[in-house]
C-alpha cells in the first residue's frame, strides 16, 4: 500500500513539473510572438525618407509567406512614394495582445497610433490603426515571423 502511494506521489510530481514547464514555454512563446508583432508594427508605421530602405529591409527580415511577398513586391513603390511625398511618420503601440497561440502559429492583435507628416500635411496628422498579425515560427531559426498582416476597420 505504501509503495503504491509513493508511485502515485512520484507520478503527481512528474505531472506537475511537466505542466509547469509547458506553461512556462507557452508564456515564453507568447512573449516572443508579441514582441515581434509589436516591433513589426512600429517598423511599418515609422517612416523616414533617409532610412526607408533600411526600414523596408527590417520588415522583410521579420516576415515570411504572404506578408513577405507583399513587402518585397511593394518595396520599390514604397520608397518612391516616401521620397516624393516627403513622408515622415512615427508609430507607437497603444495595446497589443496574443489572441491565439498553438504550436508554431500565433495571432496577435495590435492597436497603434501614428503621426504622419508629408507635403500635404506638414504639421502632421494623427492616425489610429488596428491590425491582426498572423505569425509563424521559422523552423530553421525558431524565431517568430509575421506571415500575414491585416488592417482592421
Amino acid at each position: 500500500m505504501l509503495g503504491g502511494a509513493a508511485v502515485l506521489l512520484v507520478a503527481a510530481l512528474v505531472w506537475l513539473v511537466i505542466q509547469t514547464r509547458t506553461e512556462a514555454e507557452q508564456r515564453d512563446d507568447e512573449t516572443a510572438a508579441l514582441a515581434v508583432a509589436r516591433q513589426t508594427v512600429v517598423n511599418l508605421l515609422t517612416i523616414d525618407p533617409a532610412t526607408a530602405k533600411a526600414a523596408l529591409q527590417r520588415l522583410e527580415d521579420a516576415s515570411t509567406g504572404e506578408f513577405k511577398q507583399q513587402v518585397v513586391a511593394e518595396g520599390d513603390q514604397f520608397g518612391t512614394v516616401v521620397d516624393q511625398a516627403e513622408v515622415n511618420a512615427t508609430g507607437t503601440i497603444s495595446e497589443a495582445g496574443v489572441r491565439t497561440l498553438s504550436g508554431d502559429q500565433a495571432t496577435v492583435l495590435v492597436s497603434a497610433v501614428g503621426l504622419v507628416k508629408n507635403t500635404e500635411t506638414p504639421q502632421g496628422e494623427p492616425r489610429q490603426y488596428r491590425m491582426v498579425l498572423g505569425l509563424q515560427r521559422d523552423a530553421a531559426s525558431g524565431n517568430w515571423l509575421v506571415a500575414k498582416l491585416d488592417f482592421v476597420p
